[in-house]
């Protein structure tokens, strides 16, 4: 392990060492200013290193409570959903399903859209979970979690007497 210098900007330097030689790292952050990668020269070919995400968000069991229906305040809802290997996707009233990939514990992002996070909120001691989507300009949208209804549906579930075309229109008002 070789001490990291600061020399410009996001670029650390390590010192130069008689077996290792001298290296220099580049940190990466993403809109929402986390580091999240760091890039280096490596064998003459550039190699980037990507952090992962806590493997709780990967867990079946820790995941399922999130599992449910959240509406916005003007009424439009969406499912979240477990799906194989602990993965989890937002599936919207028409079916669409847009696939989450975790950050860190109970936050999401949505890999089309780098300045998207999603997390998933727990007040109170009754361990009620909630919803926010919030954006890099700090936007913030809140869902509040509903009791959920199944029915089987082709792209997951659905709450009971949703159809994609109340849900245009409830997306509409």
């Amino acid at each position: 392990m070789l001490p990291l210098n600061h020399y410009h900007h996001d670029r650390f330097d390590t010192t130069d060492d008689e077996v290792l030689g001298k290296f220099s790292v580049n940190v990466l952050a993403n809109p929402h200013g986390e580091i999240d990668r760091a890039v280096m020269s490596l064998d003459e070919a550039e190699a980037t290193f990507t952090r992962r995400p806590d493997a709780v968000m990967r867990d079946p069991a820790a995941l399922a409570p999130l599992v449910g229906t959240y509406e916005s305040p003007t009424g439009v809802t969406f499912q979240t959903v477990l799906r194989e290997r602990g993965r989890m996707a937002r599936v919207s009233a028409t079916g669409a399903e847009t696939p989450l990939e975790p950050v860190r514990p109970l936050v999401s992002g949505v890999k089309a859209f780098s300045d998207v996070r999603c997390e998933f909120v727990v007040e109170g001691g009754a361990g009620q979970v909630g919803w926010s989507s919030r954006t890099s300009s700090r936007r913030r949208v809140e869902w509040a979690r509903r009791p959920m209804r199944r029915c089987p549906a082709r792209a997951g579930l659905r709450p009971s007497g949703l159809t994609p075309q109340s849900a245009r229109a409830n997306a509409e008002d």
